[in-house]
């Protein structure tokens, strides 16, 4: 695949590629750094983007204490970190994933 000329139905795979390299550096940051990267902040609005919820919908969350959170003041951040975790708290393994944990 050349990088210079990119057609439609190669953009899954030059993305792809592009997160790859992109996961591995924050790797080796983290490595030759020994700290890990900061977690990215998202406003309420930024959030409700990500998750594709509604801004009170994630300020009801935050009062029932269903999603992590950071409040200076009178604002509310959410860490990727935390959007990440509250999502996969809602996955669900497929019959095949049960089928093999139940051999092993």
């Amino acid at each position: 695949m050349e990088t210079n000329t990119i057609t439609f139905e190669q953009i899954p795979a030059v993305l792809l590629l592009i997160l790859t390299k992109v996961e591995a550096l924050g790797l080796k940051l983290e490595v030759t750094t020994g700290t890990a990267v900061p977690n990215r902040l998202f406003t309420v609005t930024e959030a409700g983007k990500y998750l594709s919820l509604a801004n009170s919908t994630l300020y009801g969350m935050t009062s029932r204490g269903e999603i992590d959170f950071l409040k200076k003041g009178k604002r509310v951040y959410f860490e990727e970190s935390a959007l990440l975790a509250y999502l996969q708290s809602g996955r669900r393994k497929s019959y095949a994933t049960l089928a093999q944990e139940a051999r092993q």
